[in-house]
């Protein structure tokens, strides 16, 4: 993907999160049984709201996001340390919100969800880039993507 994909995904992603979280728990049922019936799963609905998998959705969910805003490489001159505060901001935005949406709940334990997708996410983004975390990732004026 070339860096202006990755620029525009880095833009839309925190909505396509905040989107996905703010969904009502009674349409994420409505998902999930839709699936069972259509793809023939055998999927719990409240142990999907309650259970790993939900932590797992987070993770993925803020993995992909700070993946994607780390790649984007907005501020090339400047540590992507400085990154890692307003991420984490915004995961627990998130979970602030999720308690004025209709059958959702915020969870600490959902934030350390988010909190591990995002570590993981950025860790993950520096590596392919061949980057350190602590540097700025590129010289002024180059482009450490190619």
């Amino acid at each position: 993907m070339t860096q202006q994909g990755f620029r525009i995904l880095g833009a839309l992603s925190p909505l396509f999160v905040l989107a996905i979280l703010a969904i009502p728990g009674a349409y994420v049922e409505a998902l999930v049984d839709w699936l069972n019936r259509f793809l023939s799963l055998n999927i719990q609905g409240p142990s999907l709201a309650v259970g790993w998998q939900d932590k797992l959705v987070h993770a993925m969910l803020f993995f992909a996001m700070a993946y994607c805003v780390v790649r984007a490489n907005y501020f090339p001159d400047y540590s992507l340390l400085w990154l890692l505060p307003p991420l984490l901001a915004y995961a627990a935005f998130t979970e602030g919100v999720q308690y004025f949406v209709p059958r959702r709940v915020p969870s600490t334990l959902d934030f350390l969800a988010d909190a591990a997708g995002v570590c993981a996410g950025m860790a993950c983004a520096c590596w392919w880039a061949g980057s350190g975390i602590n540097r700025p990732v590129s010289e002024p004026g180059t482009n450490y993507l190619r």
